[in-house]
C-alpha cells in the first residue's frame, strides 16, 4: 500500500457537498465519535477542525445546486448511506465520470450489489438486486436499517443509472468548488499530507481493514474526514488526523498536548514576529518576507506551520495569498494557561 500525496477529486467533492449540507450533525457525530475513542471529542474538534470547517466554507462559497441533490444528499441515514454507495462506486470505476452514457444499468446494479456485500452482508455475498422482488427480500434481510434508508435505496435501486449520472453531474459542477476550496487553504493541506506521508498510517487497527482488501494498491489522505479509515477493492482512504485522534489520550493529556504544541509554535522568533505583523493586517507572503528580512521559502515553511496549528488562515485576492491572524487561537492558548497553571 502506498499513499497518494494528493486528495481524491470524486471523494472530496461529494463529501465537501454532504459537509455543508449536514456541518452540524457532522461536528455532533464526530465529537461523539471521539469521545467513545476515550478522547474529549469537544476539544480535539476545536483544536483540529477550523481548517476544516474553512475549507468548507470556500466549497460553499462556489457551491452549484442540482435538481437530484435532495434525493442523493437528502437525509443523514448512515445505516445504509446511498450517498456513499453511489460516491463509492464512483470512486471506484472514475471511467463513469466519462463514459456514463455507455454504462449499462446491469453493470450499475452488479458494482451496487459488490458495494453492498462487503459493507452489509459481511459474508462476502453480493445480493441479486435484478428485481423488484429480490431487493424487496434484501432489504426485509436488514432489520436495522430504517423504513426512511429502505425507502431511499429502493428509490435508487429502481433508476441506478439516472442517480449515478446526477452524481456524476454534481461532481463536474462542483469540481470548480473543490479547485476554489483547495486552492485557498492549498499550503495548510499540503502541510497536513506531507505530516501523514511522514508519519505513515500508525493506526493498527488500519492494517486490518486492509487485509479485507488485497487489491488495494493506492490510499488517499482524507481532508473532508480527516478521522476515516475507509476500504474499497481498490482504493483506501486514511484521515489526516487518525494518528493524532488515536494518539491524543486523556483530557488532560490533551490539554498538556494543545499547550506545548501552541508555545512551540509561538516560541520561535520568526513566527512570533509574522504573528505580531499580521495582528496589524493582512498581508502577502512577499510582504511577510520582506517586512521581516526572511527568505521566501522560509516564509512559506513558517506560514504552513502556523496555519496547520490553526493561528493563521488565507484568502486570496488579486491572485494573491493573503494571510489572516486568528485571534480566538491565542483565547484558547491563554484559557489552557490558566487551566493548567492557575486554576
Amino acid at each position: 500500500m502506498k499513499l497518494k500525496k494528493e486528495l481524491n477529486p470524486v471523494f472530496e467533492t461529494i463529501g465537501l457537498c454532504c459537509y455543508i449540507k449536514y456541518k452540524k450533525d457532522i461536528r455532533e457525530e464526530t465529537i461523539e465519535a471521539l469521545n467513545h475513542l476515550g478522547v474529549d471529542g469537544q476539544l480535539f474538534y476545536d483544536h483540529n477542525y477550523p481548517l476544516i470547517n474553512q475549507y468548507a466554507d470556500d466549497f460553499a462559497a462556489k457551491y452549484t445546486p442540482h435538481a437530484d441533490e435532495e434525493a442523493l444528499f437528502g437525509s443523514m441515514d448512515m445505516d445504509m448511506d446511498t450517498t456513499y454507495i453511489v460516491m463509492a462506486s464512483i470512486v471506484e470505476n472514475p471511467h463513469w465520470i466519462d463514459q456514463v452514457d455507455q454504462i449499462s444499468e446491469d453493470q450499475i446494479l452488479q458494482t451496487f450489489s459488490e458495494m453492498f456485500a462487503d459493507e452489509m452482508n459481511g459474508d462476502g455475498m453480493a445480493p441479486d438486486l435484478t428485481t423488484l422482488e429480490s431487493r424487496i427480500d434484501f432489504l426485509n434481510r436488514q432489520p436495522e436499517i430504517s423504513d426512511s434508508s429502505k425507502w431511499k435505496t429502493m428509490m435508487l435501486l429502481g433508476e441506478p443509472k439516472r442517480y449515478v449520472k446526477s452524481m456524476v453531474e454534481i461532481y463536474q459542477q462542483n469540481l470548480p468548488a473543490f479547485s476554489y476550496a483547495f486552492s485557498k487553504n492549498q499550503p495548510a493541506i499540503e502541510a497536513l499530507v506531507e505530516r501523514l506521508a511522514v508519519e505513515g498510517f500508525q493506526h493498527a487497527a488500519f492494517q486490518d481493514i486492509m487485509s479485507k482488501f488485497p487489491g488495494i494498491e493506492t490510499i488517499y489522505p482524507s481532508i473532508i474526514s480527516p478521522v476515516l479509515e475507509w476500504g474499497l477493492s481498490t482504493v483506501g482512504f486514511y484521515g489526516v488526523f487518525v494518528n493524532k485522534s488515536y494518539g491524543y489520550g486523556s483530557l488532560q493529556e490533551q490539554e498538556k498536548a494543545a499547550l506545548l504544541s501552541s508555545l512551540k509554535m509561538l516560541s520561535d522568533k520568526s513566527r512570533f514576529e509574522i504573528l505580531a505583523l499580521l495582528k496589524k493586517g493582512a498581508k502577502y507572503n512577499l510582504e511577510i518576507a520582506e517586512e521581516l528580512q526572511l527568505g521566501a521559502p522560509t516564509a512559506s515553511h513558517h506560514m504552513n506551520l502556523l496555519m496547520s496549528n490553526g493561528f493563521v488562515t488565507i484568502e486570496k485576492q488579486d491572485a494573491k495569498v493573503y494571510y489572516h491572524f486568528i485571534p480566538e487561537k491565542i483565547r484558547q492558548l491563554i484559557q489552557l494557561l490558566e487551566k493548567q497553571f492557575l486554576m
